[in-house]
């Protein structure tokens, strides 16, 4: 009896030390994934940020060169109608732009899965 009792306390401290191995691996490989996910996470944030002043240069580069259309227009017709030109072309574009997103938006407004849902209760119901 008494070796049963030893075999018995060695396969336990032997499965102790695998378990406690593989935890320990475990929480290792799980710090390097946080500090990985807190790297990335910093460079998204970063590059987030980049897009964020890229946009605002987009924008004052946007208006320079409606002015510079203005101004081209001003050359062979007076200034006041060349500016027009340039409102009137930019609302079309507001106004098609603003009907397709009007449009989008009411087609996609419900966005539970209506369809999904019933073939999912008919799977359930036909069990």
């Amino acid at each position: 009896m008494p070796t049963s009792s030893f075999v018995k306390t060695a396969l336990t401290a032997l499965f102790s030390s695998v378990v406690g191995q593989k935890i320990a691996v475990a929480q290792a490989q799980w710090e390097i994934a946080k500090k990985d996910m807190q790297r990335k996470a910093g460079y998204l944030g970063a590059g987030a940020g980049m897009l964020a002043v890229a946009a605002v240069f987009m924008f004052f580069t946007a208006l320079v060169l409606l002015a510079a259309a203005i101004l081209g227009l001003a050359l062979i017709m007076p200034a006041w109608a060349a500016a027009l030109i340039v409102a009137g072309a930019l609302f079309f574009w507001v106004l098609l732009l603003g009907i397709i997103g009007g449009v989008m938006i009411n087609r996609n407004k419900d966005i539970y899965p209506t369809e999904q849902v019933e073939k999912i209760k008919a799977e359930f119901t036909s069990l």
